[in-house]
């Protein structure tokens, strides 16, 4: 039970502020308006490094503009130079859009025989774009895309203070008693550029 709270806390922490003491949500680091606010106490405006790739969809058609946005959001991704990988490998979404990005390459899978089961099968699997692995997260902002460069990102934490239990704590009045788990950690970026979001895709 503890393990799935912690999951789920830290889930929830990577897409809603949680507080001065939580952990750098997504949107914060990669954002909607990457030349505005502070990363770490340095000003995005006055500091290019610290500014992602944006696409506003405002405007743009789902059924025509979905795929060729998102080609030119994961090219743009892919042109700042560093260490590590070129392009995004992984994409981040709402369950909305996933179906809908599903619903438009259907056209081109191909119906197939499952060898186990014997059925017919769209042959799609899991989805991917470009080569990089596309997820839906239910925590995910409504209408929102995140193109990601895994070698960019590191999810750091202090080992003297990992899922460490407190002393026992007896409640007031009661025979219950309880123990808190501390843990030290954060989500950081380290190439900015090599990621990005589209937003308002609805």
């Amino acid at each position: 039970n503890h393990r799935m709270t912690m999951e789920e806390t830290l889930a929830t922490a990577l897409w809603e502020d949680q507080g001065s003491l939580a952990v750098n949500t997504l949107p914060s680091l990669i954002s909607t308006t990457p030349a505005v606010g502070t990363v770490g106490g340095l000003d995005r405006s006055s500091n290019e490094y610290l500014r992602n790739q944006a696409y506003d969809f405002s405007g743009d058609t789902l059924e025509t503009d979905l795929v060729p946005k998102m080609t030119t959001m994961y090219n743009n991704c892919s042109k700042k130079k560093g260490k590590g990988r070129r392009t995004p490998d992984c994409i981040v979404t709402t369950q909305e859009i996933y179906e809908e990005y599903e619903d438009q390459i259907r056209t081109l899978g191909t119906f197939e025989m499952n060898s186990n089961t014997r059925r017919a099968d769209l042959g799609l699997g899991e989805l991917m774009f470009k080569g990089a692995e596309m997820f839906w997260d239910p925590e995910c902002p409504a209408g929102q895309i995140y193109f990601l460069n895994s070698d960019t990102i590191e999810f750091a934490y202090d080992p003297d203070a990992w899922m460490e239990m407190t002393e026992w704590k007896n409640k007031y009045n009661s025979l219950d008693r309880y123990a808190q788990i501390v843990t030290v950690c954060n989500l950081l970026f380290n190439n900015f550029a090599k990621n990005g979001v589209m937003y308002n895709v609805t």
